[in-house]
């Protein structure tokens, strides 16, 4: 949620924009970006991304790594 509030804020766009973008009101987004709206739902993310030029990707997680570090006993 930190990065999508950073996103919005670093943002060229207005709050009106990303919400005429994303038909998010703009109280929502309002909300979103003061932290008084701590879960979004996945879909609202991905509209909101979208409208700042990100997606979400999902990807299966390598169950030999661990922390960005392959476990040295799968290696031996």
């Amino acid at each position: 949620m930190k990065q999508i509030i950073r996103l919005i804020n670093n943002s060229k766009k207005t709050r009106y924009q990303i919400s005429k973008e994303t038909n998010i009101p703009q109280s929502t987004l309002s909300r979103i970006v003061h932290g008084k709206q701590k879960n979004i739902e996945l879909a609202t993310a991905e509209m909101l991304l979208k409208a700042l030029g990100y997606e979400i990707v999902f990807r299966k997680v390598d169950k030999n790594v661990e922390n960005g570090k392959r476990k040295i006993e799968s290696l031996l």
